[in-house]
């Protein structure tokens, strides 16, 4: 088997590559996996950097928002890394 071909078996749901990003698909320092069949996702390998609260909220845009957001609510202030336009549904 190809070196990409074995990315994408570790980049697929069944091996929950969102915790385990140096083995999903690497390209140009974008992480790339499917959190749900048949969907995929990406984000910059440097955004886990420090902004970590779970490996879970990694695994797809609704579950990063969800546990930033419960992190927030539970120590009612806003994580530093938390941007601008997510201001407005974060607790202050």
């Amino acid at each position: 088997m190809q070196p990409f071909c074995k990315s994408i078996e570790r980049s697929l749901e069944g091996v929950e590559p969102w915790y385990k990003p140096k083995d999903a698909i690497n390209i140009d320092g974008r992480i790339y996996h499917e959190p749900y069949s048949g969907t995929w996702v990406s984000y910059a390998a440097g955004e886990r950097d420090g902004t970590t609260l779970s490996s879970y909220q990694w695994r797809a845009p609704g579950e990063w928002f969800a546990v930033v957001y419960s992190v927030a609510w539970m120590q009612k202030k806003r994580p530093s890394f938390v941007a601008g336009k997510l201001d407005e549904w974060m607790p202050a």
